[in-house]
């Protein structure tokens, strides 16, 4: 199979991504959430609840295995939204044109925001209703 002169050289050059040290890494990491939060408003909804939900854990005293159940249910959220915001942004840097494979994908990764997140209110719910409920009665 014959490649052309672009292949060729793609391939021959190291991405300097994958060859940095690890404290690179974490900084590329960073930085794509950080142009996330920045491009998204919907991180601002998911941050702001993030805040409820810890102060009313923290306000209820709600023990290390609900903890876990909220901070999972949270790391899930956002890390949907992160993989859905880096598909947006790959669909519209690929093209503006409309294609039925890109709008399925991006309905996709839309879909597991919305999955995840009500998957979060759920155990939102289950954690912290019924002491809520109580504090409040």
């Amino acid at each position: 199979m014959m490649h052309d002169e672009t292949e060729i050289d793609e391939a021959a050059a190291p991405d300097p991504r994958r060859s940095g040290s690890w404290l690179q890494k974490f900084g590329n990491a960073f930085r794509g959430i950080k142009v996330a939060v920045r491009a998204e408003v919907s991180f601002f909804v998911h941050l702001f609840v993030t805040a409820i939900v810890l102060m009313t854990g923290l306000q209820l005293g709600i023990s290390r295995l609900e903890w876990c159940l909220l901070v999972l249910s949270i790391a899930g959220v956002i890390t949907a939204e992160l993989c859905n915001t880096a598909i947006e942004r790959l669909a519209r840097a690929i093209t503006q044109a409309e294609h039925q494979e890109i709008r399925d994908a991006l309905d996709i990764a839309s879909g597991a925001v919305l999955a995840a997140s009500l998957s979060a209110a759920v155990v939102g719910v289950i954690v912290l209703g019924r002491p809520l409920l109580a504090m409040m009665s």
